[in-house]
C-alpha cells in the first residue's frame, strides 16, 4: 500500500480526464495498486510537498533530476505523449485535446519550445557520455513517453510550471533510472 510519488506531481494528475481511454498510461486511481497508485490528490505526499516547496522557494533552479532505479535510462519531459514544436495550441493547457492524450499518435502531441528539447536532449547526451566514460555503463536517451505513457511526474510537473506562470523558471528536468 502507498502512493507512488512520482504519479503524485500536479501536472496532469487527474489523468482519466485528460487521456484517452485508449491509451496504455501507467498510472492508477486504485489505492490498492502498489506500484502505480496516484494518490488521492496531486501533492497529497510529504515528498512531493517537499520538492514542490523547493522550487517554489528556490525560484533561480535551472534543472531538476528525479533519480529512480529502473534501469539505465536517461528520461525528459514530456510523459503524456511525444514532443512536437510546431503547434503551440497542442498543450497540456489546452482542454480540447483532454481525452486524445497519451496515444503518440498524430491527433496529439505535447509542444515543447524547439529550444528547450535541444538542450534537454544535447545535455542527456552529455549526462550519458559522461556515465559510459566514468562507469563504462551506456545509458538511453530518450523522451518519457517513448518508455510508457505517464502523468503526474516530477519531471514533468517541473518542466511545465514555466508554461503555467510565466513568472517561474524555466526548469529543464531528467528522470533517471
Amino acid at each position: 500500500m502507498g502512493v507512488d510519488v512520482n504519479r503524485n506531481y500536479d501536472f496532469l494528475w487527474n489523468f482519466p480526464e485528460y487521456f484517452s481511454s485508449s491509451a496504455a498510461i501507467e498510472d492508477s486511481t486504485n489505492p490498492c495498486d502498489y506500484q502505480l497508485f496516484n494518490g488521492p490528490s496531486a501533492f497529497s505526499e510529504p515528498e512531493s510537498q517537499n520538492a514542490k516547496w523547493v522550487l517554489d522557494n528556490f525560484p533561480n533552479i535551472q534543472f531538476f533530476v528525479d533519480l529512480h532505479s529502473y534501469g539505465e535510462l536517461i528520461l525528459f519531459s514530456w510523459g503524456d505523449d511525444l514532443d512536437q514544436s510546431t503547434n503551440p495550441s497542442m498543450s497540456f493547457m489546452n482542454p480540447a485535446y483532454n481525452a486524445l492524450r497519451g496515444l503518440g499518435e498524430a491527433s496529439y502531441g505535447e509542444y515543447i519550445l524547439p529550444d528547450d528539447l535541444s538542450v534537454a536532449t544535447t545535455l542527456a547526451n552529455v549526462f550519458q557520455t559522461a556515465i559510459q566514460a566514468l562507469r563504462g555503463t551506456t545509458y538511453t536517451v530518450r523522451q518519457d513517453f517513448q518508455l510508457y505513457p505517464t502523468a503526474g511526474t516530477s519531471d514533468d510537473y517541473s518542466y511545465s510550471r514555466h508554461f503555467v506562470d510565466p513568472s517561474k523558471q524555466k526548469i529543464i528536468a531528467y528522470t533517471f533510472e
